[in-house]
């Protein structure tokens, strides 16, 4: 850690300047630092190290406060500098609700809000926006509830699920978020689906497999889910049409408790989760494209149980649940190009203590703050 030190300092250093973007740059050095185990790891030769620290120094002399930068993001054209992420802002409810915040997307700045539940129902319970309004289905308390957050309170609507959907289920907007698809984990049908409407809720087409944990997200336009808490379906795949699901290339690994994206280019995302062959968390990130898995990247802390949120070419992993206590409960940006690859993970915040799925909503700046 020590030569990493020594690079940050050298580039605050440059010309006698005193740089103010120092937590940019800490979290930029520490993303080439990831970069730089990742190309050791890979190498057999002594001559591939050295090719490995010759990108780090690039990379660190790129980086704000750095060489490239010593004013830090005064012109500089580094991502973490181009992209205003202190104007995203995100609203994050766990339970218990009174630990809910609202976080800017540089994690700089983070509030204290005021979240409120008449009937406290939000452990375990999954989200979605429907016809751009946040709703809440299932959960332990109640598994049949439908809520929606009106002004700064879940509110429970007259509609109920057909199946008890208590934690293993997973949700995700349908038609242009107009409705939402709710699947998997109910107590009654470990497969069974169905569609909130907005108004009302229909049944829809079961599963071929279970898929408790599995997650929701389009995959060329379409509903797919990956992986189940149930040993037998943990590398199963499904993506759903008009017609009923269908099959598609198995999950390298037995997984569950991950998180879903869906790109704009069609492809789609698993981060984190639990290797269930293994038991241990996972940090790795995959990519179905052309229905064919590969490695894409990685987490720089391991995480279950997290919920993520893709906004202008962010996607933003709010931390759930570690096996290992010597990890950290980190809540983690991955930095997309503009064609959708990886560009680079950095920590952004951390949670003090397990939060299940926590709830996530793109909010204003000012959105249901404590006074």
């Amino acid at each position: 850690m020590i030569i990493f030190q020594i690079f940050l300092n050298l580039g605050r250093a440059e010309n006698g300047q005193i740089c103010s973007d120092g937590e940019l740059a800490d979290q930029c050095v520490l993303a080439c630092e990831f970069d730089l185990m990742t190309c050791k790891s890979e190498c057999d030769s002594n001559n591939c190290e050295n090719l490995c620290f010759d990108a780090f120094s690039e990379c660190n002399a790129g980086c704000p406060c750095g060489r490239d930068c010593p004013l830090g993001c005064q012109d500089c054209d580094h991502p973490l500098c181009t992209s205003d992420l202190s104007e995203t802002n995100i609203l994050v409810v766990p339970d218990p609700l009174s630990e809910s915040y609202l976080t800017t997307g540089d994690g700089a700045t983070i509030s204290d809000v005021n979240i409120s539940s008449p009937n406290d129902n939000v452990y375990m319970t999954k989200h979605a926006l429907v016809q751009d309004k946040l709703h809440i289905f299932g959960g332990t308390n109640d598994g049949k509830q439908i809520s929606r957050l009106e002004e700064c309170s879940f509110m429970e609507l007259p509609h109920r699920l057909s199946q008890n959907f208590n934690q293993m289920h997973s949700v995700m907007s349908i038609f242009q978020g107009n409705e939402a698809l709710i699947c998997f984990g109910g107590r009654e049908d470990q497969y069974a689906c169905e569609v909130f409407t907005g108004s009302g809720v229909h049944g829809f087409h079961t599963s071929t497999y279970t898929h408790a944990y599995g997650g929701l997200a389009y995959y060329k336009g379409y509903p797919t889910t990956v992986g189940s808490a149930f040993p037998a379906d943990g590398n199963k795949v499904e993506t759903l049409n008009l017609a009923g699901w269908k099959r598609l290339p198995d999950f390298p690994k037995y997984i569950n408790s991950h998180n879903l994206i869906g790109l704009k280019n069609g492809d789609l995302l698993t981060i984190g989760g639990i290797d269930s062959s293994t038991s241990s968390d996972l940090s790795e990130i995959w990519r179905l494209s052309n229905d064919v898995w590969s490695l894409a990247g990685n987490l720089l802390n391991p995480i279950h149980m997290s919920s993520s949120i893709y906004i202008d070419k962010q996607i933003y992993v709010f931390a759930g649940r570690i096996l290992s206590s010597g990890n950290m409960r980190s809540n983690q940006r991955i930095e997309m190009t503009e064609e959708e690859n990886i560009e680079r993970v950095t920590v952004f915040g951390e949670h003090n203590v397990n939060f299940y799925f926590p709830i996530l909503y793109h909010a204003q700046k000012d959105f249901c703050l404590v006074n």
